[in-house]
């Protein structure tokens, strides 16, 4: 090759070197044209009613005024008064008939789980815990006693 087909060729590899380069910023350039619409959107579309937090919105606190709250706060009295509760003492207030035929369920742990595991030997009942609800059953109401 002479020196002007070298020079020639040079240049070429230089254009097409620039070329990538430009295609590759034009590629940038429209990633953040698209950045640029979708946070227009984001702060001044539809939903600008959002607060935009800002590094001076100390700027709109105005002197003296967190004080006056502070005193009108300590101005109000309340009046304090005592409510009456209720006396339940784990009784419901609603009686049940007596005329009403009672099933009884016993809810109870398995014979194996009542011996204990450390010592053998066989667990103590501290309590039991009975309920009655009224139950339904087509055509006829029954009181449902369930003790555990």
């Amino acid at each position: 090759m002479t020196a002007p087909e070298l020079l020639v060729n040079s240049l070429l590899n230089e254009i097409a070197a620039r070329d990538e380069k430009i295609a590759a910023r034009d590629k940038k350039i429209v990633n953040l044209q698209e950045q640029l619409e979708w946070f227009k959107r984001q702060i001044f579309g539809k939903r600008s009613e959002r607060v935009v937090s800002d590094a001076n919105s100390e700027q709109l606190m105005l002197a003296g005024f967190e004080n006056l709250e502070l005193q009108e706060l300590e101005k109000k009295t309340v009046v304090s008064h005592s409510r009456k509760k209720p006396d339940r003492n784990g009784q419901d207030k609603i009686s049940l008939p007596n005329d009403l035929p009672v099933r009884t369920t016993i809810i109870d742990i398995p014979d194996d789980q009542k011996i204990c595991q450390e010592t053998g030997q066989p667990l103590v009942q501290i309590g039991t815990e009975v309920s009655f609800k009224l139950a339904h059953e087509p055509g006829s109401y029954y009181i449902k006693e369930i003790s555990s």
